[in-house]
C-alpha cells in the first residue's frame, strides 16, 4: 500500500514537535533537519518535517516514518511488475 506524498507531508506536520529545543544565544549546536520533497512543486524548496539534536534520533525519525536505512537513505524508485 502507498501512500501520496501529500498524506505523508501532512502526518509528518502532525509528528514533528517545533518547541522542544531551547538554546541559550552564545551556545554553539549541531541540528540536524529532515527535509521532504514539495509534492505541488518538484523545483520548489522542501518542507521541513522535523528537528533533531542529534543525528541518531533524526535517523530514528526517517526510518519510522519512511522506512530509511540505518544511514538515513530512502529509495526514490520502486520496481512494478504489471501483469
Amino acid at each position: 500500500m502507498t501512500k501520496n506524498i501529500d498524506g505523508i507531508i501532512k502526518e509528518m506536520i502532525n509528528v514533528v514537535d517545533e518547541a522542544d529545543m531551547v538554546y541559550t544565544e552564545n551556545e554553539k549546536t549541531t541540528e540536524y533537519i529532515v527535509d521532504i520533497p514539495n509534492s505541488n512543486d518538484i523545483d520548489d524548496t522542501w518542507i521541513e518535517v522535523g528537528t533533531f539534536s542529534s543525528r541518531e534520533e533524526a535517523i530514528k525519525f526517517v526510518k519510522e516514518q519512511f522506512g530509511a536505512d540505518n544511514e538515513g537513505r530512502i529509495n526514490l524508485i520502486s520496481e512494478v511488475t504489471n501483469y
